[in-house]
């Protein structure tokens, strides 16, 4: 059971749900989440976990509709009838059997995000140790003196409060934990080494080098789609390893060609999971050409200044490229991608 929905202070009683006939109740384990829009009646958003045994079964049988149904009902008569009404809910499900915590909206919010953080965490994790153990680390780091350690991005639980959704691509750092990359040290992949790169990534997005001109637009865009953050968008770089703190561009072909490899595998796989609405890479036109490598079905939307701004989509994400932010002259365009982003939550 999910930490967030076993707290023993909480209080759960029974819900009765009937249950698919063609899945047996001892396969049927998970929990839900339901909130209420503020200033309506009913269930505005929710959020469903199944045991991955039987979870495709239970949505294609619409058994997640049944849980939204029988809530959206028990909140209207709670509404009517209790001196206490609640705009939010918590459900276990328990071998088949459904209970049920009545919380406020805000309550039942905050465990949402942490439970989708909680989950997406666990996701990139295991896209990383997959993607690391395909890679060829020892052609990688065969010069491991003038390598970084391995950079491995991951969101704060701000960034599934923000609207929109936001992932900043740099280019790469110019040094990620030289000597306590284990990767780098001793191409071991484990899940300690990929969580102490993830937890460094997160901490250093919202404290880490206040000077660098990358960071503080990062910071800035995070302040535009969750107000007072400093963390809501996502940091990641188009190359997750750099070279004497530089760019990865002048390595040996060999060791380009796995630096590459390794760096499109981990950036298509933080998109794939974490669903950005938006992504603007600050990576300038020069590195256009790996972009249209990583992403081969990107379709163009506009180019609204030759090498300057060009808006193209991968399938349903907005995607904008600009300079990056150490150029002054490329300020204009940049505060172009931050309106456009704005506006999107405007809408």
């Amino acid at each position: 059971m999910n930490k967030l929905f076993d707290d023993q202070s909480r209080g759960y009683a029974a819900l009765p749900v009937e249950l698919p006939l063609s899945v047996s109740r001892t396969q049927v384990n998970g929990s839900a989440v339901f909130c209420s829009w503020p200033d309506e009646h009913g269930v505005g958003h929710s959020r469903f976990v199944f045991d991955d045994v039987v979870s495709d079964v239970l949505f294609a049988e619409k058994y997640h509709h049944k849980l939204l149904l029988r809530v959206d009902k028990e909140m209207s008569h709670r509404r009517s009838h209790c001196a206490e009404p609640a705009d939010g809910a918590l459900l276990r499900i328990e071998n088949g059997d459904v209970s049920v915590c009545w919380v406020a909206r805000e309550e039942a919010g905050r465990v949402k995000r942490l439970s989708q953080h909680s989950e997406a965490v666990e996701e990139l994790r295991s896209a990383y140790i997959e993607a690391l153990k395909r890679a060829d680390l020892e052609t990688l780091f065969s010069a491991p003196d003038a390598l970084s350690g391995v950079f491995l991005p991951c969101p704060a639980e701000s960034y599934f409060a923000s609207n929109p959704r936001v992932i900043v691509v740099g280019q790469e750092t110019r040094g990620w934990r030289n000597e306590s990359c284990e990767l780098r040290n001793t191409r071991l992949v484990n899940d300690a080494g990929v969580d102490a790169s993830m937890q460094c990534a997160q901490d250093f997005a919202s404290y880490g080098a206040r000077r660098s001109k990358f960071l503080q637009f990062y910071r800035h865009v995070s302040s535009q789609v969750a107000p007072g953050s400093r963390d809501a968008a996502v940091w990641s770089n188009q190359f997750c390893v750099s070279f004497e703190s530089g760019s990865p561009l002048r390595l040996p072909d060999d060791v380009f060609r796995a630096a590459k490899q390794l760096s499109y595998d981990l950036l298509r796989a933080q998109i794939d999971i974490l669903q950005p609405q938006v992504v603007i890479f600050t990576t300038g036109p020069t590195r256009d050409r790996y972009l249209k490598e990583c992403f081969p079905g990107y379709k163009t939307v506009e180019v609204f200044e030759p090498r300057r701004l060009w808006h193209f989509k991968i399938g349903n994400i907005h995607c904008l490229r600009t300079g990056h932010p150490r150029w002054v002259r490329g300020a204009e365009h940049l505060n172009k991608a931050v309106n456009f982003v704005t506006g999107l939550s405007d809408s």
